[in-house]
C-alpha cells in the first residue's frame, strides 16, 4: 500500500515536472519566433533617413543633414564640402515633392532611386546609398542625376 502511493506521488511529480518542461520550450519557441520577426523588421529598408535629410537641407538645417550621414561619409567629406554640394544643387534645398520609385537590399546596404520636384517645378533624379550604424540607417551616398526626357 504504501508502495503504491509512493508509485502515485512520483507519477504525479513526473507528470508536473512534463507540464513544465512544455511550458519553458514553448516560451522559448515564442521568445525565438519574436527575435527572428523584429530582427526582419528592423533591417526592412526604409527611406525615412532620406526624406529626414531632405526635410533639413529643406528647411536649411545642415547640420542635422550632416549628422544623418555615415561616420564614414563624414570621414571622406567634410562638413563646408557637403554643404558646398548643396548649394550647388539648388533643388536639394527647394525640393517640394520627393518620391522614391525603387527600393532595393543588398545585405547591409540599401539602395533608393528617387525624383525630386522643385518649388519651380524642375524635376531631378536622386540615388541614395544608406548603410545600418549602430542601429540606424545613416546616408553613405547621394548622387543627383538630370530627369530623363522619355
Amino acid at each position: 500500500m504504501v508502495n503504491t502511493k509512493l508509485k502515485k506521488t512520483a507519477n504525479l511529480t513526473f507528470n508536473t515536472y512534463k507540464k513544465q518542461i512544455k511550458i519553458v520550450a514553448i516560451c522559448a519557441l515564442v521568445l525565438v519566433v519574436l527575435a527572428i520577426v523584429i530582427s526582419l523588421f528592423s533591417n526592412k529598408p526604409n527611406p525615412d533617413t532620406a526624406r529626414d535629410q531632405l526635410a533639413a537641407i529643406a528647411t536649411g538645417d545642415f547640420t542635422q543633414a550632416y549628422n544623418l550621414t555615415s561616420k564614414s561619409f563624414q570621414q571622406h567629406t567634410s562638413f563646408d564640402n557637403f554643404k558646398a554640394f548643396i548649394d550647388n544643387s539648388p533643388l536639394l534645398k527647394q525640393n517640394k515633392v520627393v518620391n522614391f520609385i525603387s527600393r532595393k537590399m543588398e545585405g547591409r546596404t540599401e539602395y533608393l532611386k528617387g525624383v525630386i520636384q522643385g518649388s519651380d517645378g524642375s524635376i531631378i533624379m536622386i540615388n541614395y546609398q544608406l548603410v545600418k550604424e549602430d542601429g540606424l540607417w545613416k546616408v553613405q551616398s547621394i548622387s543627383l542625376l538630370p530627369a530623363s526626357n522619355g
